[in-house]
């Protein structure tokens, strides 16, 4: 892939929300003095070796774009999408005593931009005990994610899964607009498959019969709509898909 782009920014700038649980001054101080580097990727294969360099420790928080995380056990493959506001430590070493070993690598959907917390933030982060708080809910809500895809696998409805994992996302990353609730989102059908535990044929039937009934629709590539309110329980769809 291309090489990275990096520039100096102020993080806070991007992430105010980390400084909701510090002290008003100590805020203040916080977001004149933290400067982090922000590195650029380009669309594509993301190796993360080589965006790492020397001294992360905490990881990198997601700015902008977005990225696929995929693990591969047994020939079966499962996906986490990672968006702005997202806590990543992509470099960090596998198990070698696992008794279940599996591959892992990494895409670049849309392009990203990656705030480095690095020693030297890790250092300044000390003075201030509410942000490591804050970068930890970062953490639990990956976790929290990853917890809705497994419980949708298990939802016998193609379609409800479907539904229920665009309303997550409308959740994480949509607007409002004159159409609807629109999530933008550039991923294929098979990463989709992926994602709620189906195949991709049966994803595009899926979609077909979501978007005749009004439910959900791509009216654009990269963009999805969607309509109606948010389904409290299992939705009557009228499809019986289950793969």
């Amino acid at each position: 892939m291309a090489s990275r782009r990096s520039e100096l920014i102020r993080l806070f700038e991007f992430e105010p929300d980390l400084l909701g649980a510090v002290d008003r001054d100590e805020a203040a101080e916080a977001f004149a003095r933290t400067v982090v580097e922000a590195v650029s990727l380009p669309r594509g294969e993301f190796a993360p070796p080589a965006v790492v360099g020397a001294g992360v420790d905490l990881g990198f928080l997601v700015l902008e774009g977005l990225l696929l995380h995929r693990r591969q056990f047994a020939g079966r493959r499962a996906v986490e999408l990672i968006g702005p506001g997202d806590l990543v430590r992509p470099w960090r070493d596998e198990d070698a005593g696992a008794s279940v070993s599996g591959h892992t690598s990494w895409k670049v959907c849309e392009p990203v931009r990656l705030a480095k917390l690095d020693r030297a933030f890790e250092r300044d982060a000390a003075r201030w005990p509410g942000l490591h708080a804050r970068l930890l809910d970062r953490l639990d809500a990956r976790f929290t994610g990853l917890a809705l895809q497994l419980a949708l696998a298990q939802q016998p409805r193609l379609e409800t899964r479907l539904l229920w994992l665009f309303w997550h996302l409308a959740d994480r990353w949509g607007r409002v607009e004159r159409q609807g609730i629109v999530v933008h989102l550039r991923i294929s059908q098979s990463t989709l498959a992926d994602l709620v535990s189906a195949r991709r044929p049966s994803v595009s039937h899926a979609l077909a019969g979501l978007r005749e009934q009004g439910l959900l629709l791509q009216s654009a590539p990269g963009r999805w709509e969607l309509h109606g309110e948010v389904p409290r329980q299992a939705p009557d769809i009228r499809s019986h898909q289950t793969v």
